[in-house]
């Protein structure tokens, strides 16, 4: 998976790193199982990294902004407008 996240420029700043998720087709089925991946851990060497297979899908949801960081943010002009904002709410997807 870490190469897979490296081909595509790693992850954002603000990314949720600690809970990636992967959606692995099941065996002769449709449906997917979701494997959780702490991808912090697997850069530290805590936590085998996932070899991705035909199929998976990716997930890097962003995490959630403390009241501090959107205070902070708007103060310095840097808050997104409502629309602009919008595409930036969505999870990041890789599709291998």
């Amino acid at each position: 998976m870490t190469e897979a996240i490296a081909k595509i420029g790693g992850v954002r700043r603000e990314a949720k790193t600690k809970d990636i998720k992967i959606y692995r087709l099941k065996a002769n089925s449709k449906d997917r199982e979701i494997i959780s991946v702490n991808y912090d851990r697997i850069k530290k060497g805590e936590q085998k990294d996932v070899m991705l297979e035909p199929y998976d899908i990716v997930e890097v949801d962003k995490s959630k902004k403390s009241i501090t960081q959107l205070v902070l943010e708007t103060a310095l002009g840097i808050g997104r407008t409502a629309i602009g904002g919008i595409g930036n709410a969505l999870p990041q997807r890789v599709l291998y």
